[in-house]
């Protein structure tokens, strides 16, 4: 009886995952078609996501959340994208290299992509980066010529300098 019951809640669990994956997948997809203009820029961004994903061990769904709005908030900017996927890479690097938890990199990476689509990183978005992804705040700040760790004064002294084109 112990031994059905085990393999029948075994089954139940497998099936269980394999939606909630499914569901991930969709996700991602709808929000990367909304972000691309072709079929082709969707194919590439739907690997890239795959990819880095893996790579990094990060989740499926909050890349495709950063990368989308990413997409969105560069459009007027010129960069290719190469250079938005190399930008990706770096943020999604930052996020294992700092050691936060997945929450906090989940919760950082939403205020760091809002910060994309408003023009600028200051606030509260700008204390998340500093505080949940330092590493991220030292490739932002070496942009500028300060430490990581300077960051927040930088901002504060320097209202609007983050501007997207530079931060990215």
């Amino acid at each position: 009886f112990f031994r059905n019951a085990l393999v029948a809640l075994s089954a139940v669990r497998v099936v269980t995952t394999i939606a909630e994956f499914a569901d991930t997948v969709v996700n991602m997809d709808n929000r990367l078609r909304v972000a691309t203009k072709s079929q082709e820029e969707f194919a590439r961004a739907q690997q890239f996501i795959r990819d880095i994903s893996m790579q990094t061990r990060t989740a499926i769904d909050d890349n495709a959340v950063v990368y989308s709005r990413m997409l969105r908030s560069t459009e007027g900017l010129g960069f290719s994208t190469k250079e938005l996927e190399t930008a990706m890479e770096g943020v999604t690097l930052a996020i294992k290299v700092g050691g936060a938890t997945s929450q906090e990199a989940r919760n950082s990476l939403i205020q760091f992509s809002q910060s994309l689509a408003s023009g600028k990183l200051s606030g509260d978005e700008l204390r998340s980066v500093a505080e949940q992804l330092p590493g991220l705040a030292n490739a932002i700040g070496k942009e500028f010529g300060v430490a990581g760790g300077q960051l927040l004064a930088f901002a504060k002294a320097n209202p609007g300098i983050l501007e997207t084109d530079r931060v990215m």
